[in-house]
């Protein structure tokens, strides 16, 4: 039993390594052109390669787990070894059950990365492209240039100093973009020296509806400021947090959030009692921003052991002779169930429109639940 056990888990960790290079170097690939095109020349991406590359294992590690295990047993059930074990009294549960304790290792393994190493890296990474913006700062003469800063992208047909002409700045919002066109630009420092204030003459900007480009308002103005950040100067958003002090925090909203309701009848005014509700929307949407993060942080690091729950079963139900069919439904399983129920949730969460902890743990719960049916359909064959 242990040899049998050993050999299984050994292999899978094998291909599940192979897999993971595999898989993190087409991301790190994708995710570098997207940093590049962006404006950032070769001595920045060079800067925040460490950060793009935890963040892209933040993903092809789970995926890598699946495509390990569903290959190995896979291999198995085409070679009918899986037939022999059972035909020598060797139960499925010798082999699922190591293979699930290795999920729970690399789940509490995730965990660690998610809430140690993830916040740092995020806050590191943060600074590192707000220190980008100094650049812009030290022009000299030139043309055609691209600038990757903090939210914004500036395209200048021609810079001296820091009087920039024929600009185009597109803003990185998925939520509202717009574009901005400029005849003329003038770069400055505010006067804590923490931003960039680019003040632009001669403004046409156009607002979009959505990514997809469809325009729907236009502003023309003699004169229109950006404020561009240098360096994150304090922790606070979610993102930064490690789980207890997100636990914190969100009581500190809470309490603040009671605090403000509280005072709302006593409000001598109508203009008081609408600042005061403003207050309480905001310091409500910040506290669901946290609660999300507080349930992504547990349902992320919980995707190893889930996706192995939903991957060990297939390679021996479907039992196929062609060894990446395993592999292939397994991926496709997982896409559906738990990547594509759960897209787009949060949204709905930040809105108010679902609860925080439904939203993040919807993918998670269908995902489990296709586990659970594939296991029961396996003991039942």
């Amino acid at each position: 039993m242990k040899v049998i056990s050993k050999y299984v888990v050994l292999d899978t960790l094998r291909i599940t390594l192979l897999a993971l290079m595999v898989f993190t170097a087409i991301f790190f690939i994708a995710a570098s052109i997207r940093a590049t095109g962006g404006g950032i020349n070769l001595s920045q991406f060079l800067r925040i390669t460490p950060f793009i590359a935890l963040y892209v294992i933040r993903y092809t590690l789970p995926i890598s787990l699946l495509v390990g295990v569903t290959f190995t047993l896979g291999r198995l059930a085409a070679d009918r070894e899986i037939l022999a074990l059972r035909a020598c009294g060797v139960h499925f549960a010798a082999i699922a059950v190591p293979l699930l304790t290795v999920g729970l290792v690399f789940s509490a393994g995730m965990f660690f990365f998610n809430d140690r190493l993830l916040p740092v890296c995020d806050y590191a990474r943060r600074n590192v492209l707000k220190s980008f913006a100094r650049e812009i700062l030290t022009l000299q003469k030139g043309r055609n240039k691209f600038f990757k800063l903090p939210r914004y992208t500036v395209f200048c047909r021609e810079y001296d100093g820091r009087t920039l002409r024929g600009l185009m700045i597109s803003r990185d919002d998925p939520k509202l973009p717009f574009e901005i066109i400029a005849r003329e630009g003038r770069v400055g420092l505010s006067r804590d020296e923490l931003h960039i204030i680019i003040t632009l003459k001669d403004v046409r900007i156009t607002f979009y509806g959505s990514p997809d480009k469809v325009s729907y308002g236009e502003l023309v103005s003699e004169n229109y400021s950006i404020f561009v950040p240098m360096r994150q100067r304090t922790k606070d958003r979610p993102s930064f947090l490690t789980l207890l002090e997100l636990l914190k925090h969100s009581r500190k909203l809470q309490e603040q959030i009671d605090s403000l309701e509280a005072s709302l009848p006593g409000a001598p005014t109508e203009e008081a009692r609408l600042g005061i509700s403003r207050r309480i929307a905001r310091q409500t949407y910040l506290k669901r921003k946290t609660s999300i993060e507080i349930h992504r942080r547990v349902a992320d690091a919980l995707t190893p052991f889930l996706f192995l729950f939903v991957g060990i079963p297939i390679p021996i139900l479907l039992g196929s002779r062609v060894k990446l069919v395993p592999a292939f439904v397994a991926l496709m399983t997982v896409m559906l169930a738990y990547f594509g129920v759960g897209m787009g949730t949060e949204s709905f969460a930040e809105s108010g429109s679902l609860d925080p902890w439904f939203a993040v743990w919807l993918g998670s719960i269908v995902t489990a639940c296709v586990g659970i049916f594939l296991f029961w359909k396996l003991f039942e064959k």
